[in-house]
């Protein structure tokens, strides 16, 4: 549900059903091994490029021009979905996810374009490096994940395909007793020179 402070949102590219199918795959051969994790539904799986948090309708209108004019100025590009891995120390993972690469530089240039423009609304860039990821799972119970960072090495040059990426969403995300519920609030068509 929406808070009085308004709808969580962020703003995200979509990944192609076939690559989803193989992440599903993917985490069906995890859950087999036995982790306490909790998994994200494939439907659900993304990259998030910005998370805003709870923002106001009016704050909106302003977002989707920002999402608007930092897509036009990106040509449609390719990404690839490789290799496995996690957030937090070898002894403690905490999330679990597929990496992401895009050679030409178009979505570390997008990622910037957007955080610049976001910025003069007052979203603050987060402190770390932009690591472009679509996450798989997170750990649940600590106790029942030893031996998650080994198993997950073992997956580092797994990978699931590539997706043509020619848009950018401005997504709702209500949470819920079974997990998050995401919703497209806007998109942004990439118009930049092929």
């Amino acid at each position: 549900m929406d808070s009085a402070g308004g709808i969580r949102s962020f703003i995200a590219l979509e990944l192609s059903d076939e690559v989803r199918r193989k992440a599903e795959r993917l985490q069906s051969r995890l859950k087999k091994a036995g982790f306490s994790l909790g998994w994200v539904k494939p439907e659900s799986m993304h990259l998030t490029l910005f998370f805003l948090g709870y923002v106001d309708s009016p704050v909106l209108e302003s977002i989707y021009e920002i999402s608007d004019s930092a897509a036009a100025g990106v040509a449609p590009f390719v990404m690839e979905l490789d290799g496995v891995g996690y957030f937090g120390p070898r002894s403690n993972p905490r999330v679990v996810w597929v990496g992401v690469k895009e050679p030409t530089g178009a979505l570390q240039r997008l990622y910037e374009d957007l955080a610049g423009r976001l910025a003069g609304l007052g979203f603050e860039k987060e402190k770390r490096p932009f690591t472009p990821h679509v996450t798989l799972a997170r750990v649940r119970a600590r106790s029942r994940a030893s031996g998650l960072a080994t198993e997950l090495e073992k997956l580092s040059g797994e990978k699931l395909g590539t997706v043509r990426v020619g848009r950018v969403l401005v997504m709702r995300s209500v949470l819920e007793p079974t997990g998050a519920v995401y919703t497209m609030l806007h998109e942004s068509p990439m118009k930049g020179a092929d």
